[in-house]
């Protein structure tokens, strides 16, 4: 009864612990492999990897997130298929650090190959887009349906974006 309460109080924490990683990452893989599980993007994503990809851009990918579970998502989207070829780097906490400290963002440029001036770092979370800011990237906000609400503070702190393809100069 009390490992039950554990996992359950974890679950409801969303917390990162190994042993429910663990668990999650053998559900994930079985529910792609049959096909149950699809990954979701927003519509904008397939067009903005491909438009980057055509400008020579890396895309990168960083998330709290495991990189397998990265390229399972992305690998197996709902409505556009395996979006991998797209994306050149995968970062999570083990490989690139916290993602609320400016050291995680430097390992980030480093891994990329390009000063942290020449990386643009788009996220809903604005500790996330603070730290990016420190270390000397970019920090775009992401303002989409359901996300956290902010301050008007917080949004006038970093360009905001709707879609990702007002990167590419659209709208």
């Amino acid at each position: 009864m009390t490992a039950n309460v554990c996992v359950y109080d974890a679950l409801g924490r969303d917390a990162k612990v190994a042993p429910l990683k663990e668990l999650q990452g053998r559900i994930w893989n079985e529910g792609y492999a049959s096909g149950a599980l699809q990954g979701h993007v927003y519509a904008d994503v397939p067009t903005t990897f491909s438009w980057m990809q055509q400008h020579g851009m890396q895309v990168g990918i960083y998330s709290s997130g495991s990189i397998a579970a990265q390229k399972l998502l992305f690998g197996s989207t709902q409505k556009y298929g395996d979006l991998l070829p797209y994306i050149s780097h995968h970062f999570d906490i083990p490989t690139a650090g916290p993602k609320k400290e400016a050291s995680s963002y430097r390992t980030i440029a480093d891994a990329l190959g390009v000063g942290a001036t020449g990386v643009v770092f788009v996220s809903d979370c604005v500790e996330e887009l603070a730290a990016a800011r420190e270390a000397g990237m970019t920090a775009v906000l992401s303002v989409r349906p359901g996300n956290a609400p902010l301050s008007e503070t917080q949004r006038q702190a970093y360009p905001t974006v709707h879609s990702l393809l007002q990167l590419c100069g659209a709208d």
